[in-house]
């Protein structure tokens, strides 16, 4: 296997350099899992497929930050082992989704939930997350369209691998119909306007299109089976790392003098 200078991609005495969109979100947008869910601070596919290029199925990576799962899945794209931590159970959950396999019968199962899909009564006080301000994030019928869309979810009487597709596009379909503005690094909320949003989620019939074009997309990549070596996303606390994995890891570059920095080097394979 190469020294680790080899390969380190970018050496402290490398020019600064403008963004490059291919290593952002951006370029994940129509990779199949890996554009399931934005976040603005999400790094490329083709990132980590430079990173691990040197390493292959008897290796194993830690990444200790997941994120939504860019580096795990890539792993698993390329039949590396991984293992992947984070603090934030949301994201372990997403990560999980994407990562998992899914049987015909379980697309089946959510494509036919998507084709049925059913607003529950107007009458029923319905769960609404518990944000401050929350009328800046949503127009109050998108609000009331959504939580209407996560009730019918979670009530469905379907398994747990349907229901993750389901709530995968169900997070898309919020996210794309919020007021906020990802156009950079942080989250910044769009001016109120007096007319609904674009998606104009408060009809049924235009909920249930978007949620079911939304939906088709996971569907189709959750269809296409990952590598034999399937990796594992952990919730846990990566400032207490030996707490968490107890496994050696083949780290290199950029995560190798990470680690090293922040006293990691026991899990690290020289």
């Amino acid at each position: 296997m190469p020294n680790s200078e080899q390969i380190l991609l970018f050496p402290h005495t490398a020019p600064a350099i403008g963004r490059r969109e291919s290593m952002t979100f951006k370029a994940n947008r129509n990779l199949g899992r890996h554009g399931w869910l934005r976040l603005t601070p999400a790094y490329s596919r083709h990132l980590v497929e430079a990173l691990v290029g040197a390493i292959g199925p008897s290796d194993r990576v830690l990444d200790p930050f997941c994120g939504t799962g860019t580096t795990a899945l890539t792993c698993a794209e390329k039949n590396i082992r991984c293992d992947t931590v984070d603090i934030n159970p949301f994201l372990v959950w997403l990560a999980r989704a994407k990562l998992a396999f899914y049987s015909p019968s379980h697309i089946d199962e959510a494509r036919d939930f998507g084709n049925h899909l059913r607003q529950p009564a107007s009458d029923r006080q319905l769960w609404r997350p518990p944000l401050k301000d929350i009328e800046k994030w949503w127009d109050p019928r998108d609000l009331e369209a959504l939580a209407g869309l996560c009730a019918v979810i979670k009530e469905a009487k379907i398994t747990d691998a349907a229901r993750n597709l389901l709530f995968s596009a169900f997070c898309r379909v919020a996210i794309e119909t919020a007021r906020v503005s990802f156009n950079h690094q942080s989250m910044s909320f769009k001016a109120a306007s007096a007319q609904w949003t674009l998606a104009n989620m408060g009809t049924p019939s235009n909920l249930q299109r978007l949620f079911a074009r939304r939906l088709g997309e996971i569907l189709e990549a959750a269809a296409i089976p990952l590598g034999s070596n399937p990796p594992t996303a952990i919730l846990g606390d990566s400032r207490e790392l030996d707490k968490v994995v107890s496994t050696t890891y083949t780290l290199f570059g950029l995560w190798r003098y990470f680690f090293r920095e922040l006293h990691f080097s026991s899990h690290l394979r020289e």
